[in-house]
């Protein structure tokens, strides 16, 4: 593996953050995101601000990464092609269906198959 030495010592320095990274790229890929607003979203609109992105700026808030919307903005612009007004409003905009669209169908991924008895 070409990253193996960087990757290793991000292992070893902080495994929680590279075990939670790792399980939320494998569970919310950018273009079953997108895809999921596309078919959720009544009023929500994509013009140049993809879902995947806010989610994306999100997750840094939410997994303790930095500590507030305007932190994550600054720690990923060159991702983000619109200003921080517009991903402010974007939030504010953000459909409930969306988002409980959104765990259903992360909680439908992580969703462990039961034990069968005598297993």
């Amino acid at each position: 593996m070409i990253l193996g030495p960087v990757f290793e010592q991000f292992v070893n320095e902080s495994p929680l953050s590279v075990m939670s990274r790792a399980t939320l790229e494998y569970a919310l890929p950018a273009s079953f995101l997108d895809s999921l607003f596309e078919r959720t979203a009544e009023l929500g609109y994509t013009k140049e601000l993809l879902f995947s992105t806010t989610v994306d700026l999100m997750s840094l808030v939410v997994c303790g990464r930095v500590p507030h919307v305007q932190s994550a903005y600054q720690r990923i612009r060159e991702r983000v092609p619109v200003t921080l007004k517009c991903v402010y409003e974007k939030l504010q905009h953000l459909e409930t269906p969306v988002s409980a669209a959104m765990v259903r169908a992360v909680a439908g991924l992580a969703k462990m198959p039961t034990p069968r008895s005598g297993l």
